[in-house]
C-alpha cells in the first residue's frame, strides 16, 4: 500500500507542477486568438476603408471623363460647324462666280 501511495504522490506532484504551465499556455493561446480576432476586424475595417476611398475616387474619375468627353463633343461640333460654314461660303462664291461667268 505504501508504494500507491508514493505513486500517487509523485502523480500528483507531477500533475501540480505541470498544471500551472498547461494553464499558462492556455492563457497564452486565448490571449493570442483575442489579439488575432482584434487584428483581423481591424484590417477589415481598414479594408473597407480603403475600398470606400477607392470607390469614390473612381466616381470623381469617371465624373471628370465625363465631362471632358462633353467638352471634347462640343468642340467637335463648334469646329465642323465653322467648317461646313466656310465650305458653304466657298460654295456659295464659286457659284456666284460661275454665274456671273457664264
Amino acid at each position: 500500500m505504501q508504494s500507491s501511495c508514493f505513486l500517487h504522490e509523485v502523480c500528483m506532484a507531477s500533475l501540480t507542477q505541470h498544471l500551472p504551465n498547461g494553464k499558462k499556455k492556455i492563457a497564452d493561446g486565448l490571449n493570442a486568438a483575442s489579439k488575432a480576432q482584434d487584428d483581423l476586424k481591424t484590417a477589415q475595417e481598414q479594408v473597407a476603408q480603403e475600398l470606400k476611398a477607392a470607390k469614390e475616387q473612381t466616381a470623381q474619375l469617371l465624373e471628370q471623363a465625363n465631362r471632358r468627353a462633353s467638352q471634347l463633343v462640343e468642340e467637335a461640333k463648334r469646329k465642323l460647324k465653322q467648317r461646313v460654314s466656310a465650305l458653304k461660303r466657298s460654295l456659295a462664291n464659286r457659284l456666284n462666280k460661275k454665274q456671273s461667268g457664264a
